[in-house]
């Protein structure tokens, strides 16, 4: 059977592409425009020669998109910030927009539990700013793989259309009252482009049957993508549109498949088909068409948004299948009943509350989920290691050859008496996805078996903070979490590459955001045994020692030295010498056989002399320079009594400090220190000899 054309969809994705091309690339004009007048005549001379009219769409397209990015890419964006600005301000027409939402998120404050309100605002507002400063949950939700439910896209106007279908009977009422909720709903979300997407796809589907066109799934996402495009090409690079539109183009193209695949398998059932008429089976029918379809919808959204999450998170969710199937229903009442609480709340707190009792029952559901899934072991797979990416690619070429193979083989059979069924039988899927778990076991069990050898002392690249990574053998410590660039999931992300899932020691130096910031999103992210840290003085000392005790986590606040063995190694703990901001530092002095390495947070000179006068320092191979190479830290005086023959600055690229100082720099080369900055290297590793 021939592919249909899709003139439309075809002009809309190539558009798109040079719309990507023009946000990422910042070539020459001349450039943008040989390669695209070289790709309109290749496709152009293609599609005469082929009479498809969908490749000629796509060359002008492809030239379209160049023309109207290159052109007025800039001004539509600097329009669209200036929309935005607007929009926060409640200027004009956003006056109502921005009304409603604050009044909905004052009144979902009012009428909801603390613990709740941040997520709810979040799941029907797009107002995250506090559910992503919790960094326990945003992260247990980005690891379980349902982070998308509390990112309000195209899902939530699919909630909200159905709230409608249920309150407007009758196609006319369901346009009346939908088209204008639906234009409310994307200006107080902010014109989100997802939910812009959403929205417009809504809009096709409604004027469809007035025009009497059939519906096409792919064309009406593609013709979306492209009216967002024309307003602003610039948004062509944004993380949410591009996994908006790669997992509705999955639920279109693949989810209906696997659905398919998993009826054929429940019609298939002789025991089933003796006792469908019958009462007790119906509930079993309908919980198992529920989850089909819940499955198929999860799983077709991944297939195409999987490496892109991975590009740029640098993780994959494994469990999301199995977190969605769990959730997806919850976050439907969560989504609807929230609203309605809202509006209940507007007109009478009590009657609001009351039935916010209700709609937090399947969000407290969704959080203990998400909470759970989170701490499996391997809930999320970091792709920071050749074997993981390998297994990535191997399950994408599993599925892709099974798929090839049974196409050859329906086509070979089509005149015989094969049936014309494009659905994947079940028990055919079952060899790459056997294939794909092994595959991951083996990927894992690889990784685990790597040499670990004697100490090392990793500098993860957290720009402008400090993580370091110690590891002895079997043992596994992390010092400090925190800084500019995504402290926790790097770090967990090294700890992972490295089979480190198990973290014996995490060892605060202080408080500050650039060495605690994201300590409890790490304890989120790995199994901690023991938390080492000067006495609590700060609102995030103690949510930090709170969380720590809540997992179980054992807790030492260091008064006096503390000795840990470690592997073959051994780890000293100091405590702060000072009173107050950086001078009360732990110290950490680690040591294998007659190697050493000092760390000493953000001490400053002064400290550094208390800590010379009441411990005897041994020489040592390491320096950790503190407070990221500030002229105020790694002392002459320090530097001469301990002759370190290395220097690690952990520092961000670029960053407002001036760090590291040209004084301290010279410092150190005037003794001859080799020094090794994450800023210029990325991950800096040292091992001992």
């Amino acid at each position: 059977m021939p592919r249909p054309e899709r003139p439309l969809a075809a002009f809309a994705a190539a558009f798109a592409a040079a719309c990507l091309v023009c946000a990422y690339f910042a070539m020459p004009t001349q450039l943008y425009l040989a390669a695209t007048v070289s790709v309109l005549l290749t496709v152009s001379i293609f599609a005469v020669r082929t009479r498809r009219a969908d490749l000629s769409f796509a060359a002008i397209g492809f030239f379209a998109g160049f023309v109207w990015a290159s052109v007025l890419g800039e001004p539509l964006k600097l329009a669209n910030d200036a929309m935005q600005l607007a929009r926060s301000r409640g200027e004009g027409v956003f006056f109502v927009p921005t009304l409603v939402a604050n009044r909905l998120a004052a009144s979902l404050s009012t009428v909801f539990p603390e613990r709740l309100a941040p997520f709810l605002r979040s799941l029907t507002l797009a107002d995250a700013h506090e559910f992503q400063a919790d960094g326990a949950m945003y992260t247990a939700f980005s690891m379980s793989g349902v982070a998308h439910i509390a990112a309000v896209s195209g899902m939530h106007v699919s909630f909200l259309m159905s709230m409608i279908g249920y309150v407007a009977r009758g196609r006319n009422a369901r346009i009346a009252v939908g088209v204008p909720t639906l234009i409310l709903f994307m200006a107080v979300t902010g014109f989100n482009p997802p939910v812009c997407r959403a929205v417009i796809m809504a809009f096709f589907a409604f004027i469809a049957p007035l025009v009497r066109r059939r519906g096409d799934g792919v064309t009406s996402v593609l013709a979306a993508l492209l009216l967002i495009l024309v307003a602003n090409p610039v948004s062509a690079s944004r993380i949410s549109l591009q996994l908006s539109f790669l997992s509705t183009l999955g639920i279109i193209t693949i989810s209906p498949r696997i659905q398919d695949a998993l009826n054929a398998h429940i019609e298939g059932l002789r025991w089933l088909q003796f006792q469908t008429k019958r009462k007790r089976v119906r509930p079993f029918l309908t919980i198992y068409n529920f989850a089909a379809t819940s499955l198929a919808s999860s799983v077709g959204a991944l297939v195409f948004s999987t490496p892109l999450i991975a590009y740029y998170f640098g993780y994959v969710s494994v469990l999301a299948p199995i977190t969605n199937l769990l959730t997806l229903w919850a976050a439907a009442y969560a989504f609807c009943g929230a609203l309605i609480s809202a509006a209940f709340g507007l007109l009478a707190v009590p009657v609001g509350r009351a039935a916010a009792a209700v709609a937090a029952l399947p969000a407290d559901w969704i959080l203990i989920v998400a909470r759970n899934v989170a701490r499996i072991p391997f809930a999320a797979i970091y792709v920071a290691n050749t074997y993981i990416i390998g297994w990535l690619i191997y399950v994408y070429a599993a599925f892709a050859l099974y798929f090839f193979l049974r196409n050859r083989t329906a086509k070979r059979t089509l005149n015989g008496n094969a049936s014309n069924d494009d659905a994947p039988r079940l028990r055919g899927l079952l060899y790459p996805i056997c294939g794909s778990v092994m595959a991951l076991c083996l990927a894992l069990l690889l990784t685990a078996a790597m040499p670990r050898g004697t100490l090392s002392v990793t500098a993860v690249n957290v720009g402008q903070g400090q993580s370091l990574v110690l590891s002895d053998g079997s043992a596994t410590a992390v010092i400090d979490c925190g800084g500019t660039r995504h402290p926790a999931a790097n770090t967990a992300a090294y700890l992972q590459a490295h089979a480190d899932e198990d973290v014996e020691l995490f060892i605060l130096t202080h408080f500050h955001a650039d060495h605690a910031g994201d300590a409890i999103e790490l304890m989120t992210r790995v199994r901690v045994g023991t938390l080492i840290i000067p006495a609590p003085d700060s609102e995030l000392a103690f949510e930090i020692l709170d969380y720590a005790r809540s997992l179980g986590v054992r807790v030492f606040i260091v008064m006096q030295p503390l000795t840990v063995d470690f592997g073959e190694s051994t780890l000293t703990v100091y405590p702060p010498y000072g009173e107050q901001d950086n001078e009360a530092c732990l110290s950490v002095l680690a040591t294998y056989n007659d190697w050493d390495v000092l760390v000493t947070g953000d001490m400053p000179e002064k400290t550094e002399r208390w800590l010379m006068e009441f411990v005897d320092l041994p020489d040592i191979e390491l320096l950790i320079a503190g407070h990221h190479g500030s002229r105020m830290s790694s002392s002459e005086d320090l530097l001469d009594d301990v002759t370190p023959e290395l220097v690690i600055i952990s520092v961000g690229e670029k960053n407002t400090y001036g760090h590291p100082s040209p004084d301290t720099l010279a410092r150190f080369e005037a003794r001859g220190i080799r020094v090794y900055r994450t800023d210029l290297l990325g991950n800096v590793t040292v091992r001992a000899k």
